[in-house]
């Protein structure tokens, strides 16, 4: 890339002398397809997404982010770091569902991209689960953050509390992922770059074999509509139009997945 800026520097006028990259070669040699795709992240099958949410569900307190964070992965798609650091008042009821706003607003929250602001519609058979009594249970209980953790393997329960990053999912992403000790080990269930975000390509996958209408899975998973259009450019001026799906389209369209099924 360096040599490219360069190259197009000393083209354009822009810098005189020597170009330092212009006798430089990649010390890399150029890889077959199939070893590049031996490098692409790990998607988990439906039988890997099977088995974490039967052991997690299992052997995890119901009010912790180990509990409802591969839940949410598998049901929902939504990012470590959107899941962990949901709030109480982050939940809310839009024409008669329960949802989540995924935002910044808090004050050590983040988002990746405008797209990722948005309200989406929670999964119903997480709501037959009783995601909306534990919701209800940490309102009542005046907790700021939703979901709970605890700093050592059945230790006593907190709020989940940031990094010194102010990140909030990386506790619970190395219980999930470590190597040695974290639930992946456990189960055995290996590959590159295997973790957390493995569900959220999972869950693509899912909503693609459903025949989900490509707009509302984008909406749905927080993505900019040019980000799968595989580099071709596209005019994107109607995405700034309006305020989006009705919470009631998308839920249809979201509870088609079946991730355990």
């Amino acid at each position: 890339m360096l040599k490219s800026v360069l190259a197009f520097a000393f083209k354009e006028g822009d810098r005189l002398g020597v170009d330092p990259w212009g006798g430089y070669e990649p010390t890399v040699a150029k890889q077959k397809v199939s070893a590049a795709l031996e490098k692409h992240r790990h998607v988990f099958s439906r039988h890997e997404v099977q088995a974490i949410i039967a052991y997690t569900s299992k052997t995890r307190d119901p009010n912790t982010i180990d509990y409802w964070g591969p839940l949410f992965g598998a049901y929902n798609g939504l990012r470590l770091e959107e899941i962990s650091q949901v709030r109480t008042v982050d939940l809310s009821n839009e024409e008669g569902f329960l949802c989540v706003t995924i935002t910044d607003a808090g004050e050590l929250q983040t988002v990746k991209n405008p797209n990722s602001f948005r309200t989406i519609p929670i999964h119903q058979d997480l709501i037959r689960l009783g995601f909306g009594e534990f919701v209800e249970r940490r309102s009542k209980a005046s907790g700021d953050m939703l979901f709970m953790e605890s700093d050592r393997w059945h230790g006593s329960l907190h709020e989940i509390k940031p990094d010194g990053q102010g990140r909030h999912g990386t506790m619970y992403g190395s219980r999930f992922a470590d190597k040695e000790y974290g639930v992946l080990a456990k189960l055995n269930i290996i590959g590159h770059k295997v973790g957390f975000h493995s569900f959220r390509h999972a869950w693509t996958d899912l909503a693609r074999n459903a025949g989900i209408n490509p707009e509302h899975r984008r909406a749905l998973a927080g993505r900019d509509s040019e980000a799968e259009n595989e580099g071709v450019r596209t005019d994107n001026t109607e995405n700034r139009y309006g305020h989006g799906f009705d919470i009631e389209v998308l839920a249809k369209s979201l509870n088609q997945l079946k991730p355990l099924v």
